[in-house]
């Protein structure tokens, strides 16, 4: 029985963490975009993007996060984010050309224009599939508001369960 209460221990001080690591990485992530104007605010020297088309299939699909992360330099076969316009693009370095990189979406038939190397903002390290509405709803309001609430309760809980045990 001590055994079983140590386990859980274990797992609730684990699941505590991860949720307050996640709220204070979306928390930075929320001050730096939208108090400090960055267009791709980066944590731990690592920005994230959720993919919004399918241009990358089968490699990507619509609500990855992609973790994204700068490097000095870029080689073909690498899938990178680049600014383009007003917007980011993911997608595949396809050739190295002067003045820049070829790329293109894996389910698409042409390729982009040229994008330079100052356009890019990093290299695909890391996909997380269909985690994007999850993402975009903890940088809500409601969405935060909902993750404080939830790492209240963990830590609350366990000794109000304790306190009226112990007055049983």
């Amino acid at each position: 029985m001590k055994t079983i209460k140590i386990i859980y221990k274990i797992i609730e001080c684990i699941l505590i963490a991860i949720l307050f690591i996640l709220l204070i990485i979306s928390i930075t992530f929320m001050v730096k975009k939208y108090i400090f104007k960055q267009e791709l605010p980066t944590v731990f020297g690592s920005s994230y993007s959720i993919v919004v088309s399918g241009s990358m299939e089968p490699t990507l699909s619509i609500n990855d996060l992609v973790i994204i992360k700068e490097y000095d330099s870029y080689a073909v076969n690498d899938i990178v984010t680049y600014k383009s316009g007003s917007k980011f693009v993911t997608h595949r370095i396809i050739e190295v050309v002067e003045g820049g990189f070829i790329t293109k979406g894996d389910a698409n038939n042409g390729n982009d224009p040229i994008v330079s190397a100052s356009n890019i903002k990093g290299k695909i390290v890391f996909i997380i599939p269909k985690i994007g509405n999850f993402i975009e709803w903890l940088k809500t309001p409601i969405g935060l508001i909902t993750m404080l609430i939830i790492v209240f309760m963990l830590l609350t809980i366990p000794y109000i369960i304790n306190k009226y045990r112990k007055e049983k």
